[in-house]
Parts: structure tokens; C-alpha cells; sequence
């Protein structure tokens, strides 16, 4: 294994949240090298693809008002930034129990306090049917909401385009990556090298529990291992409606050009390694969540089980909280090493941000640290100057001494001959 120690920074992920870091850095840095995981010709390299491709308008968090606010807005952000758009058609529809009168209760208090009530109303029995097909169930109360599906490939296609234009150095990663710190530095191994960047920036999806673990630093960050499993269906099962949620039961159904994403509700794993297959438990726990009119006409077409695998910030009664979490420049240490976390996909550019000001306050420290250790030089070759002076100082002295001519003692005049010494 070769020694490289490249300069500039360095990040593990081209999902989402690292092609967003790139676009944050690239104008502010010499080099921005990003690593990604190789994939099939024609398919995106990264794991995002393993979401729902969802654009949320925030009525998920009733809890937090001011993430609901941000949400959409800045998944908006996101996809003018790659001039794309959403269809103005497209809309979601949340389903509710009636008896769950509290998640009503704060559906609306979010609507009305944060949101606002555009394109916000409840959907009569008959049109919610027409809508929904096999997946509406009678008796629940459907409301129509602004969220929405996009399409996170073209996102993904485009982002990449531009960042490789701007002058990002991408590598394509064939093998799982693995890290370690080497000294105070976070370095990791690449297609038989060693590499240790200036600055290394981890937002590798569901490849980043692995590499906190390598390095020693995730019992020391307050995250946890979110895993949700998904369905994808080669079919659009929803006659009219976009996307689906189950306020209840956490069903969520989201419907793209070509393949529709079926979930359930997710989980946070701490300190476990996280599985990447799906067991057979939630593949039953997802199914069960489907009417059973829809599980018919699910079996008539393609579909693959995938598990979604990131890690989330914690909030203080150990739940995702879902905003964006950056840890730099120096955890626990590791002096090089940005922890990135985006929370959602489309709050990305938020935490792109964050991570322009650590990598920001990361060189003014060490520029700090260069001027000091400067200063310390040229005050050490000040002083060893000072030495170089008083030692010529004292032997001018001495050679002046010597150079005198002796003394008489008898008549206190100069000697003019050499005195000898007896042996």
C-alpha cells in the first residue's frame, strides 16, 4: 500500500449531501475531491436512491415548527438551483383515524401557524376514493397537502455535471472505503493507497456508520442509525394522487415516472451495526401496512425490497431530529475530520453551508498556528542572534585583554622583554 498525502479536501459521498458540499466549496478551495460509490452504467452513483424521493412541506414535524417552515423552502432551494421544477399537478394526500383526533389537531395547528393554508383541504369521502384507489380505506379523513415527488436521479445528474465542470475531482469508489486515524489525522484507504487530506468531509449515507465506527468517534456523537425498508413497485398503483401518507399507521406511498416507493415507518438503532439486507420481519411489517386490495395488484408487478440506512442527529429525548448536523473541525481529536449529516435530502445545501464555515474556521486556525509558530521562529532566532552577539562581545574582549603588553610590577611600565619561567 502506497503513502499519498494529497492536499486540498477531500469528501466520502456523492449522494445528495456530498455533491452539495462540493458546490459549497469548490469556488472557496484549490482542490475538492469527491469519492462515490461505483454503480450500474446508467444509474446514478449513490445510495440516495434509496429514498422516497420526496419533497416534504414539513407536516411530518408538528413538533418543530421552524424545520417544518425550512423544509419545503429550501427543498425548492435545491431544485431551482439545478432549474428543475415540481408539476404544478402534483399533490399528496395525509390520511388520518378519526379517533387520532390529536394528529388532526396538530396537523392543523401546523397548517395554520407555519404553513398557511394553500393547498391545504380536506377531500370529500367520494374524491378521496377516486383519488387513492385500492389504497383508500373507508372511514379515514384524507387531507390534501403540498407535498410531492421529485425526481432525485435528474437532481443527482445534473448536480454532478455541474460540480465536475466547476472543477471537482471526482473517484469512483468500486469497494466499501475504510478509515482510520493515523496521529491526530483521519486517513482512509483508496484503491491501494493511504490517503490524509487536508480536510476530509464524511457524508457517505449509509456508508458513514462504518466509517465513524473506524475512526472511534461514534459513541462520542449524539446520533443514532436511522433505517427505514422500502417496497419499489414498477407501477403507479395511485389513480390521481402523487403520494400517500398513513398518519397512523406510518404507510407512506410515492409515486415517480417509473416506480413507486413503499414504506413504512422508520427506526433509530444506536450503537448497532446496521444491517443492510431486509429480514423477513420487515418485509411482513411494511406488507401488513397495505390494504389488502393493493397487495393484489402490488404481486401483479416488479418489485424489489431495499433498506435505507443514515445517520441522524439526536434531539434530547434520543429521536431524529432531522436538522441538519455538523461536527468539525476536530472531533474528538481528529484534527482533519468534518462530520455532515444532512437530516432530510432537500435541507442539504443548509448543511452545505454549515460545512463552508467549518472548513472556513478550520484554515483560519491553522493559519493562526503557522503565524504563531512564525512568530516563535523568528523570537528564537532573535534570541539566538542575541547569544551569537554577547559571545563575540566577550571574545573581542578577551582578545583585546590579550593583546595587551605586561606590566612590571616594580616600576608600573610596560615590559619590553619576555619574562621565562624556571623549570
Amino acid at each position: 500500500m502506497s503513502d499519498t498525502t494529497p492536499r486540498g479536501i477531500w469528501i466520502l459521498g456523492g449522494g445528495i449531501a456530498g455533491l452539495s458540499v462540493c458546490d459549497a466549496l469548490v469556488e472557496a478551495s484549490d482542490r475538492v475531491t469527491c469519492v462515490r460509490q461505483s454503480a450500474p452504467a446508467g444509474t446514478p452513483a449513490t445510495d440516495t436512491q434509496r429514498n422516497h424521493g420526496w419533497l416534504q412541506s414539513g407536516f411530518l414535524y408538528p413538533e418543530d415548527v421552524d424545520l417544518a417552515m425550512r423544509m419545503r423552502s429550501s427543498g425548492l432551494d435545491l431544485l431551482r438551483r439545478y432549474r428543475m421544477s415540481l408539476d404544478p399537478r402534483s399533490f399528496g394526500i395525509f390520511g388520518f383515524n378519526p379517533e387520532s383526533e390529536h394528529l388532526i389537531q396538530e396537523f392543523h395547528r401546523l397548517a395554520v401557524g407555519a404553513l398557511g393554508h394553500a393547498g391545504v383541504d380536506e377531500l370529500p369521502r367520494i374524491a378521496a376514493s377516486r383519488r387513492l384507489g385500492e389504497f383508500f380505506v373507508d372511514g379515514m379523513r384524507y387531507f390534501r397537502v403540498p407535498d410531492a415527488p421529485f425526481d432525485e436521479g435528474e437532481l443527482l445528474t445534473r448536480a454532478y455535471e455541474e460540480a465536475k465542470a466547476a472543477g471537482v475531482e471526482f473517484v469512483e469508489a468500486a469497494d466499501e472505503v475504510r478509515a482510520r486515524v493515523r496521529g491526530s489525522a483521519a486517513v482512509f484507504e483508496l484503491a491501494g493507497d493511504l490517503i490524509e487530506p487536508d480536510v476530509l468531509v464524511l457524508c457517505a449515507g449509509r456508508g458513514t456508520p462504518a466509517l465513524l465506527r473506524d475512526l472511534g468517534v461514534s459513541e462520542r456523537l449524539r446520533t443514532g442509525v436511522f433505517r427505514s425498508v422500502l417496497l419499489r413497485v414498477r407501477d403507479r398503483p395511485l389513480p390521481t394522487a402523487d403520494l400517500l401518507v398513513d398518519r397512523d399507521s406510518g404507510l407512506s406511498v410515492v409515486q415517480h415516472r417509473d416506480v413507486c416507493v413503499i414504506g413504512g415507518r422508520g427506526r433509530v438503532e444506536l450503537g448497532a451495526e446496521p444491517e443492510h439486507a431486509v429480514t423477513a420481519d420487515e418485509r411482513d411489517h411494511v406488507w401488513a401496512l397495505i390494504p389488502e386490495a393493493a397487495q393484489k395488484r402490488m404481486l401483479q408487478f416488479e418489485h424489489r425490497w431495499t433498506a435505507g440506512i443514515k445517520t441522524e442527529g439526536l434531539n434530547e429525548n434520543g429521536l431524529p431530529s432531522v436538522r441538519p448536523v455538523v461536527a468539525g473541525p476536530e472531533v474528538h481529536g481528529v484534527t482533519n475530520l468534518i462530520v455532515a449529516l444532512p437530516g432530510k435530502a432537500t435541507l442539504a445545501a443548509e448543511m452545505a453551508r454549515l460545512v463552508a464555515e467549518k472548513v472556513a474556521e478550520l484554515r483560519r486556525a491553522r493559519v493562526d498556528l503557522v503565524d504563531r509558530d512564525a512568530r516563535l521562529d523568528l523570537r528564537a532566532n532573535d534570541a539566538a542572534s542575541d547569544v551569537i552577539e554577547l559571545r563575540r562581545t566577550r571574545y573581542d574582549r578577551l582578545v583585546r585583554r590579550s593583546n595587551r603588553p605586561a606590566i612590571d610590577p616594580r616600576t608600573s611600565t610596560p615590559c619590553t622583554t619576555t619574562l621565562s619561567t624556571r623549570t
